[in-house]
């Protein structure tokens, strides 16, 4: 599926608006079917420590091709050693 930068604009632009309806400021990412980063935005008063991971979690989401959302209750009973080796798969695709 080609996402194009003007569909990352609008998945972009929906959620800043979630994210001021809820107060809390965000980084956002999109990504396109391979994991590729589109676009990223960082509100302001977003922390800048969250950037890494909201593309990170972009990547995560294509890659098992699933919400965040879907995955959470997984992600909770993985282990920390689980949680480096999805970081340690996100860098290998990378090299």
């Amino acid at each position: 599926m080609l996402i194009t930068l003007s569909d990352a604009r609008r998945v972009i632009a929906a959620a800043e608006a979630r994210a001021r309806e809820i107060g809390q400021p965000m980084n956002i990412a999109v990504v396109d079917a391979g994991g590729n980063l589109v676009s990223h935005v960082r509100m302001d008063g977003a922390w800048i420590g969250s950037i890494h991971i909201s593309i990170n979690k972009a990547f995560t989401a294509r890659a098992f091709g699933s919400a965040t959302r879907a995955m959470i209750g997984s992600l909770l009973d993985i282990s920390g050693a689980a949680l480096g080796a999805l970081r340690d798969a996100r860098r290998a695709v990378e090299q």
